[in-house]
């Protein structure tokens, strides 16, 4: 595996609250290049501490290994948000929950644009027929 920098994002478009797919394709392109998808999807999560009969800590290495691994997600994530929308990132611990906020983030402002739609929608249509009784 590359080792990741933040260059690699520079042409990427910066998620705002309303790109979401946008933004969400180019940056599972750069993250699947440096093998991060599984760190930010949640299906990669920090081994558990394995001891040996001395309680030494086994498998260190990997530890040490996700954590670098999760911290290059979260840098990529974090770099390609708009700084209005970074703050619900910051009390993130991990990249699976700074994936999952933005993710939430943009399920809301979904919703919230389809009330908004159909509310305009109900207003254009009762509008219409009135006009059109009116003739």
């Amino acid at each position: 595996m590359e080792t990741p920098t933040l260059k690699d994002i520079g042409h990427l478009t910066k998620f705002n609250g309303s790109n979401f797919q946008r933004w969400k394709c180019g940056l599972r392109l750069t993250l699947e290049h440096h093998q991060l998808i599984d760190i930010i999807d949640g299906t990669e999560t920090k081994p558990t501490e394995v001891r040996n009969n001395d309680n030494v800590v086994t498998n260190a290495a990997q530890i040490q290994r996700w954590k670098e691994r999760d911290v290059a997600a979260r840098n990529y994530l974090f770099a390609t948000t708009e700084d209005d929308l970074r703050d619900t990132l910051c009390t993130a611990t991990t990249a699976a929950d700074m994936y999952e906020r933005i993710r939430n983030q943009h399920a809301r402002t979904a919703a919230d644009n389809r009330l908004i739609l159909l509310q305009q929608f109900t207003e254009y249509y009762f509008n219409k027929a009135i006009t059109s009784q009116a003739m």
